[in-house]
């Protein structure tokens, strides 16, 4: 793809997801950012995952990523980006087959955005890409930027070696033919080496806890990888009609089909007696089958939906946000997506920046719990 060409293709419009998550944010200044870049077209062209989902953390059958070589060159050139900018930081990152997360701390104020960070690791990735694809292209084996003694980069940010004995492979097969076919292939489609997708997708981080959260989260991502991978029904996007309301929905829709739905309603002012009460009906009827309608947007609802989450009890939660392109839940509710038990609805399409939580959204998240809860 000529410069030109490239040029062009960053004018375009860009897409929600690929929107900056605050606008009145000043990206020159210090903050923690969790940051997702995707893989154009989404292709796994970046590794394979491998292991199995029951595995134990640290064994060797424990979900892990296996990068290919440009996988590895993308995970060097992520190390590689406090030489070029001292105030950034990286503080943990993971290469997933066809994306990748990485969270920077900004240090200091920089006199480029963060933006700007991230067009330059771009850059040095499409480069080296160009490389590799170059090297395939004249029968030479590839080997840009692979780490030391054999080493593979592993999940956690360090190294260690290949483990590929026993293990239980997702979707993959041997880098050599296969995998250059696919760089190959790749390249000739776009008309040029372009890995990434346009733009990218940031969070910004405020508390400690937060940053924590994040980072045990972009660690378990194979994991996770592999429990969408055998569970894929309970995984879905779609949309419903709930009355005259259009809704987007992930997860199990079949939930809808439950014949007992059951409305959570408490209000702020509630008795801790009368609040228990219900608590112990609503779980009571859950262990039987029934699945918990609210929004859980009252104290006393979100301490009901807690409990239901800890038994494993079905769910269909109102939120007041859409699913951005490649969603997960987090934490215990992707567990429970996985056993089926969850269903996320929302009559809004996906925002990226924040909006406050006002009291029409509750009454309109409230009103599609009545139309939904059974009869």
């Amino acid at each position: 793809m000529t410069e030109k060409k490239e040029q062009e293709r960053t004018k375009a419009p860009v897409k929600p997801s690929m929107k900056r998550r605050m606008n009145e944010h000043d990206y020159t200044q210090r903050g923690i950012y969790m940051l997702t870049l995707a893989v154009e077209g989404r292709k796994p062209l970046l590794g394979r995952v491998m292991g199995r989902v029951d595995a134990p953390v640290g064994s060797e059958d424990a979900p892990h990523v296996v990068l290919s070589p440009l996988g590895r060159y993308v995970y060097a050139e992520v190390e590689h980006i406090p030489r070029y900018y001292p105030q950034v930081r990286v503080l943990a990152k993971q290469v997933m087959p066809d994306h990748l997360h990485v969270i920077l701390f900004v240090t200091e104020a920089m006199r480029l955005p963060l933006g700007r960070v991230v067009n330059g690791f771009k850059a040095g990735c499409r480069r080296g890409m160009r490389a590799m694809v170059a090297e395939v292209q004249g029968g030479a084996a590839v080997n840009l930027a692979a780490p030391q003694s054999g080493a593979t980069p592993d999940t956690q940010g360090g190294t260690e070696p290949d483990r590929q004995g026993g293990a239980v492979e997702v979707g993959g097969v041997g880098w050599d033919a296969a995998w250059q076919q696919l760089l190959l292939a790749t390249a000739q489609q776009q008309g040029g080496c372009i890995l990434w997708e346009r733009g990218y997708n940031d969070r910004v981080l405020y508390s400690k806890g937060q940053l924590q959260a994040m980072i045990d989260y972009i660690h378990d991502n194979p994991r996770r990888f592999l429990v969408k991978h055998h569970c894929r029904q309970f995984f879905q996007w779609g949309t419903c009609q709930i009355g005259d309301v259009t809704v987007h929905a992930f997860g199990n829709l079949q939930l809808l089909n439950c014949p007992v739905r059951l409305p959570v309603k408490c209000s702020r002012s509630i008795s801790p007696s009368a609040w228990a009460s219900l608590c112990a009906d609503l779980m009571a009827q859950g262990d039987k089958g029934a699945v918990l309608v609210s929004p859980f947007i009252s104290p006393g609802e979100r301490q009901i939906e807690q409990c239901a989450v800890e038994r494993g009890i079905a769910i269909i939660k109102m939120v007041d946000n859409g699913f951005p392109p490649f969603y997960k839940p987090q934490g215990a509710y992707f567990d429970l997506c996985a056993t089926g038990h969850l269903l996320l609805l929302s009559p809004f399409d996906y925002r990226t920046e924040r909006v406050p939580l006002t009291r029409t959204v509750c009454q309109q998240l409230n009103q599609l719990t009545s139309l939904l809860s059974s009869p």
